[in-house]
């Protein structure tokens, strides 16, 4: 699958904020494509978020997850959470 292109649909603020998260920056990830309904993150694993058994933690790969769900939604500009 490909990513849609960046795209200048996303309102400038939106972006920012969304851009800006503190969770996305402490995770150290990297935004590869953002759109309208689309986010595409890179996660570069570092040694403090494996688990005991040297695997990628189960809370690392869902906040990857869930902070690509979040742009996605919030890129339209209307507020999200996850139960709308």
């Amino acid at each position: 699958m490909t990513s849609p292109p960046d795209d200048s649909s996303v309102p400038a603020e939106v972006r920012a904020g969304i851009e800006d998260d503190p969770w996305r920056r402490a995770l150290g990830l990297e935004y590869l494509a953002l759109s309208r309904g689309f986010c595409r993150l890179r996660l570069t694993l570092q040694p403090r978020m494996v688990n005991f058994q040297g695997h990628p933690h189960g809370g690392v790969i869902f906040s990857l997850a869930d902070v690509a769900f979040g742009a996605a939604c919030n890129s339209h500009g209307e507020p999200a959470v996850a139960a709308t």
